[in-house]
């Protein structure tokens, strides 16, 4: 799309100029994003509401007119809860909770009612019909009673047959629950005797064998015995466990060891022992009187041992670092005196061989050092199986006095298990055999009813339903009639989308002015110089805008063009023509709808058959002869003529610029009325070879039908828009939103073409 070109033209400052070719992305107005345009909406359409509002009331009344009434029967009970049947994990609050809704759900069984029903119809059975004796039974749990009271509610719709049935249903309720726990208790008690039997026989065995086996054996005697021996058993047990630890050290060093020198293998020794002498010191604090003379023993001769072991070892290591010196030292000499002697020289073999007798030295000390190592593993492997062969042998000459005292505790403690459980045994007997009194059910208030005033319909929760009801549905009309509306124009959206001038908006002028001074059936034209000044006014801004666009051109050629047949453009264009022929300028309307054409009949009362289709067809023939000359305009009109069916093809933008030209000569003003340009091929290419085309677009026009136009002119320079066919002014919030509605209306010209509300949404 080509735009007035903005270093020669003069925009007013509200308009946007630019040379895009594509239409830059808006927002779209939409009045569901403007809560307050949509409430200014509701109260134009306040109409819809009255309505809705009317509907619902009256659905509203007419359910309370046939409604049933519902009376309630209620009354207030309180449950003493079943302490047989409460989960003790739960707190106090919840065990009253869930022995209540256990009762609940007892009353609303089935078989209770249907006992009910079944007593209730020898008396009302004649009195109402079965959908009549439909009752509802509702519950509500007595905060305030710490979860002991429930108000017990039935709604029918007879309110003594409600207040006859309440009473039965708490009847019936305490005759099956006595019934039932009558059953419960009868096998409960049978089961409960046959255990206290069974019981009481155990623990006659119980005490019998207990008895006998304190005669037979001394137990007293044999605890403090077995006391003493397990103390000193635990000192061997903890023996030979400080021996598994040391063996296990000196088995995870050895091979770590292997190919070390003497001194690492005796310090790591040395470190195993001490490690050892520690965990001995602390099983020698916690030995009792009895058994510290035997860990002394073996603590003392460890000590012993210790001190010669290491004096041996520090005399061995002062030797071991004595030869280590005399090594490094010969080695020392040997490197320096390489550098005056040869090997050979006999005081290098000398020296050699007393290098190598050194290192054979500190190797024997070493392998010596490792099979001592290995001997004190050895050493440790048989302690630990001495130690283990004595522990057993221990074990089992004490074996017989553990036994015999396991066997007495285990008899005392089976003679005290049973004793507790006859005990419980025989207090669930005496529960059982108290009575009934735990299924207990007191009625607090006796049953009332709400006669005459029914609980159900409620009247105002019906009425409050219907308005706010009809209000919903009121409002879901408006938002639906929004949403259903077509997408119209509106001339801020093309200002911003399309960066085309927005000229004005004319509107229908015959709502306007009075029939008297304009009747378009009369009257061809609505400009004039001595009325209608309104209109008048109105197409001298459209010229004034016009002129600003082309005030640097002598002459120009303007194409108008719309979207479909019936916006207006051929009536905006006479009116124009006349008024710029009132400017002192040679104005030509050129009529270039060559189908079907209206402007020449409009304005003449007939079409000629010369007109342009023919110099199309042959351009040699005399532009002046096909002029018409009117004495009530101020302008030359050119009229269509016939089309041809070749016409098309002939009409491109060479000739059509040849004919411009032709005219220009003549003319300082050539308005051009084309037919839609999304109806025709011409239309298109006589905008582009003109010098700027003008759109005149209905009010009503869809918007998708008007980027469908801006598509088909994309290589035209568009000057400006007109809205035309605007309705009276009037309050409505809609003017900036929707437009009006209506099916899109197709150019009559016999030419089937792809659906603009598709095809422009995809633009």
């Amino acid at each position: 799309m080509q735009f007035p070109n903005t270093s020669k033209t003069e925009y007013p400052s509200n308009y946007a100029r630019t040379t895009q070719a594509q239409p830059t992305t808006t927002g779209g107005n939409s009045i569901l994003g403007d809560p307050i345009a949509l409430v200014l909406l509701c109260l134009e359409k306040w109409w819809v509401f009255v309505l809705t509002l009317l509907l619902s009331t009256g659905l509203g009344l007419t359910y309370l007119y046939f409604a049933a009434p519902e009376y309630r029967a209620k009354t207030r009970i309180e449950i003493i809860r079943d302490s047989r049947v409460v989960t003790r994990q739960l707190s106090e609050y919840d065990r009253i909770e869930s022995s209540i809704n256990r009762h609940v759900l007892l009353l609303q069984s089935k078989k209770l009612h249907y006992l009910v029903k079944s007593q209730l119809q020898e008396k009302w059975g004649d009195l109402l019909t079965e959908e009549q004796q439909v009752i509802k039974l509702e519950h509500e749990l007595i905060r305030e009673s710490r979860g002991t009271m429930v108000d017990l509610m039935i709604d029918s719709t007879n309110p003594d047959y409600g207040q006859d049935y309440l009473n039965l249903l708490l009847e019936k309720y305490q005759e099956l629950r006595l019934e039932e726990t009558s059953e419960v208790n009868s096998y409960a008690l049978s089961g409960l005797k046959l255990e206290e039997e069974r019981v009481l026989e155990e623990l006659d065995q119980a005490k019998l064998d207990l008895q006998k086996f304190e005669a037979e054996n001394r137990v007293s005697l044999a605890q403090q015995r077995e006391q003493a021996d397990s103390k000193m058993l635990g000192q061997l047990v903890s023996k030979l466990k400080n021996l598994k630890m040391e063996k296990s050290l000196v088995e995870s060093q050895f091979e770590g060891l292997l190919g070390k020198d003497a001194a690492t293998i005796r310090e790591a020794l040395l470190l195993t022992r001490e490690t050892m002498s520690l965990q001995t010191d602390s099983l020698s604090s916690d030995s009792s009187t009895s058994t510290q003379a035997i860990t002394g023993q073996w603590m003392n001769a460890d000590s012993n041992t210790s001190v010669s072991r290491d004096e041996t070892d520090t005399q061995s290591i002062i030797e071991w670092e004595r030869q280590l010196e005399s090594l490094a030292s010969l080695e020392e000499e040997f490197e320096q005196s390489l550098k005056v002697f040869k090997p050979s020289h006999p005081k290098m073999v000398e020296m050699k061989s007393s290098i190598d007798i050194l290192r054979k030295s500190l190797e024997d000390k070493a392998e010596i050092s490792i099979k001592r190592f290995q001997a004190y593993y050895d050493a440790l492997v048989m302690q630990e199986a001495g130690l283990e062969k004595a522990i057993s042998e221990w074990e089992n000459e004490q074996s017989i006095s553990v036994q015999l005292v396991n066997r007495y505790n285990q008899l005392n403690s089976q003679v005290q298990f049973l004793e507790r459980k006859y005990q419980n045994v025989y207090a669930r007997i005496l529960e059982n055999s108290s009575g009934n009194d735990l299924f207990f059910v007191r009625i607090i208030e006796p049953t009332t009813t709400s006669y005459p005033k029914p609980v159900k319909p409620d009247p105002i929760k019906i009425m409050i339903v219907a308005v706010v009801g009809g209000l919903a549905l009121g409002a879901g009309f408006v938002v639906l009639f929004v949403l259903m509306k077509p997408k119209t124009l509106d001339f801020d959206e093309i200002e911003q989308e399309y960066h085309i001038p927005y000229f004005t908006g004319i509107p229908q002028w015959n709502l306007v002015i009075p029939k008297k001074h304009f009747d378009p059936s009369r009257d061809k034209l609505v400009v004039s110089q001595d009325r209608n000044k309104t209109a008048t006014e109105t197409y001298r801004a459209i010229r004034s805008k016009i002129n600003i666009q082309y005030k640097e051109k002598n002459s120009w050629v303007m194409t108008v063009t719309s979207t479909r047949k019936g916006d207006g453009k051929t009536f905006n264009c006479a009116n124009l023509a006349q008024l710029f022929s009132w400017d002192s300028v040679k104005v030509a309307l050129l009529d270039a709808d060559f189908r079907k054409g209206s402007l020449t009949r409009h304005l003449i009362g007939e079409n000629p058959e010369k007109g342009l289709a023919e110099w199309f067809i042959n351009q040699e023939c005399d532009l002046e002869q096909l002029a018409i000359k009117h004495d009530d305009y101020g302008f030359d009109l050119y009229p269509a003529g016939v089309f041809q069916d070749t016409l098309p093809e002939l009409v491109n933008e060479r000739s059509a610029r040849r004919l411009y030209k032709t005219l220009k000569e003549k003319y300082d003003v050539i308005i051009v009325d084309t037919a839609p340009a999304t109806m025709v091929v011409e239309t298109p290419t006589l905008c582009q070879a003109s010098d700027g085309t003008m759109i005149i677009a209905a009010e009503k026009t869809p918007k998708n039908d008007f980027r469908y136009l801006i598509r088909e002119l994309h290589n035209v320079r568009i000057i400006g828009f007109c809205i035309n066919h605007l309705s009276p002014p009037k309050k409505s919030v809609m003017s900036n939103y929707s437009g009006y509605g209506g099916k899109y209306h197709h150019y009559g010209y016999g030419e089937t073409y792809q659906d603009k509300a598709t095809y422009g949404a995809n633009i």
